[in-house]
């Protein structure tokens, strides 16, 4: 049985105030075309569908069209992240189901089962929605078990696999949204993910040992493709880029195929953008003058020299991401790792906004900014004394 796995798609996202819904079209056409030539049997998408909890009305219809398409060849499981709304996501659920999109948002003490078969026998599709400790806690409550004893993440994860009753003997796959951890997984976040990843233990983080159940592990929440323990847990990574952190990333589609019980083969196939997020240095002039090249890109621009309302004047031409200047080093620069926490707390208030302000914007506060950033602080002390 073959699956198309992807996750973070996050629908009517805006990446420095440009909306990505067009690129965010196009990226899931694509990867439509890639599970019809690949003959996927279903697409799982483990969570992050939306950007926000409360999607716009163009995010709404993109994913109407996506699950409409996809749903004419094959099966959907889709579960929600951190950033859906269980209620949206989950709306007209059993009428989704008829048309073979099975969706889960809300926790409801297990993984819900959906039970296949292929030539090798039966297969079941494990789907659970992001769920955190204090969510399985206020399930326990509500149904008479013992709170008390979820005493963290891998407690209550173990609870909920407890209540799912997944055969280790069986060919299982699992859909999850989730941050695991364990001996030797170093999980690569970037930027674009907005929930802080956790140290190994931390209240979020869920250890690797409990997937043991399960041929292939479908992971969403890191924006990075990698691996979590072994090659059958993965992290598909999101399919476009959605911070400057990301600019050297490489997004692809992940196909699974699940044969007999352990044999299982992942492919990728690259997912080329509609627009690529690249990096641009030199003087303003040799920025703008490759236009040609990079008009209506998605740019970083890194100036080696002082430029008046670079900001202004670059996104005539590119989608700008940032400004960052190469120029003027001597100083120091909080926003490097050489930065220590005494040197920041030993610059004043408006000068570090200052200096951040310029070093995203390529541009210094003009003079009513910075009266306007003076009172701020003012007013804040007062409210301190």
């Amino acid at each position: 049985m073959k699956f198309l796995h992807c996750s973070d798609l996050h629908i009517g996202r805006k990446l420095h105030g440009y909306s990505m819904i067009d690129d965010q079209r196009d990226i899931l056409e694509k990867m439509c075309a890639i599970a019809r030539e690949k003959g996927v049997d279903a697409v799982l998408i483990a969570g992050d569908v939306y950007d926000t909890a409360m999607p716009n009305e163009d995010a709404v219809n993109l994913l109407d069209w996506f699950l409409t398409e996809l749903s004419t060849f094959c099966k959907v499981y889709m579960i929600a992240g951190n950033h859906d709304s269980v209620e949206r996501l989950s709306f007209a659920k059993e009428i989704l189901s008829r048309q073979n999109v099975f969706v889960t948002g809300r926790y409801s003490g297990k993984a819900e089962r959906f039970d296949l078969e292929d030539p090798f026998g039966p297969l079941s599709i494990f789907i659970l929605p992001y769920t955190k400790t204090s969510t399985v806690r206020r399930w326990c409550r509500d149904n008479g078990a013992d709170a008390d004893a979820i005493d963290g993440p891998d407690a209550a994860f173990a609870l909920t696999m407890a209540n799912t009753g997944a055969d280790p003997g069986a060919r299982n796959i699992l859909v999850a949204h989730e941050f695991v951890t364990g001996k030797d997984i170093e999980l690569s976040r970037s930027d674009s993910e907005m929930t802080m990843l956790p140290s190994v233990g931390g209240a979020d983080c869920i250890s690797s040992k409990l997937l043991e159940p399960f041929d292939y592990v479908a992971l969403g929440h890191i924006h990075r493709p990698q691996r979590a323990g072994r090659d059958t847990v993965l992290y598909c990574g999101s399919p476009l880029k959605y911070s400057e952190s990301e600019i050297d990333d490489e997004k692809h589609a992940v196909i699974v195929e699940v044969r007999g019980k352990g044999d299982v083969s992942v492919e990728t196939v690259p997912l080329v953008p509609k627009r690529r997020m690249v990096r641009l240095t030199g003087t303003i002039e040799e920025i703008l003058s490759r236009k040609d090249a990079y008009g209506d890109e998605y740019v970083l621009a890194e100036l080696t020299e002082p430029a008046d309302k670079a900001t202004d004047r670059l996104a005539e031409v590119y989608r700008v991401l940032g400004v960052k200047r190469l120029y003027d080093r001597g100083r120091a620069d909080t926003t490097g790792l050489e930065a220590s926490v005494a040197e920041i707390r030993a610059i004043p208030p408006q000068e570090l906004f200052a200096r951040f302000f310029e070093e995203r914007t390529g541009e210094p506060l003009s003079e009513y900014q910075k009266k306007v950033l003076d009172d701020v602080v003012e007013s804040l002390g007062r409210g301190q004394q």
